[in-house]
């Protein structure tokens, strides 16, 4: 979808589309979020979290349109939400079971 955003647009800075693309990214990570609060050990939902970023990584790089500035933007978004639910993950691995 976000690559047929980007084929409507004939300048990269198209304004309106990419705050509807913006819009559109927000209302997902919250849909993400609210999918996984409910999820109440810490290394699960981190790593679900995990896999749905990484399901949305794998989608925008097989994108032929991916070298976009505006693809890479939300490559690099969807990217650091990954690697921050693996420390996450990592991080809750490490400390001692109750």
């Amino acid at each position: 979808m976000f690559s047929s955003f980007i084929h409507l647009t004939e300048q990269e800075e198209e304004t309106m589309i990419f705050a509807n693309l913006f819009r559109l990214r927000q209302e997902l990570t919250k849909l993400i979020l609210r999918h996984t609060s409910s999820i109440s050990d810490v290394v699960r939902k981190a790593t679900a979290l995990s896999s749905i970023y990484e399901s949305m990584l794998q989608g925008l790089s097989k994108d032929t349109l991916s070298a976009h500035p505006k693809s890479q933007q939300e490559i690099a978004y969807w990217a650091n939400l990954h690697e921050e639910a693996k420390r996450k993950i990592v991080s809750a691995s490490r400390q001692p079971q109750r």
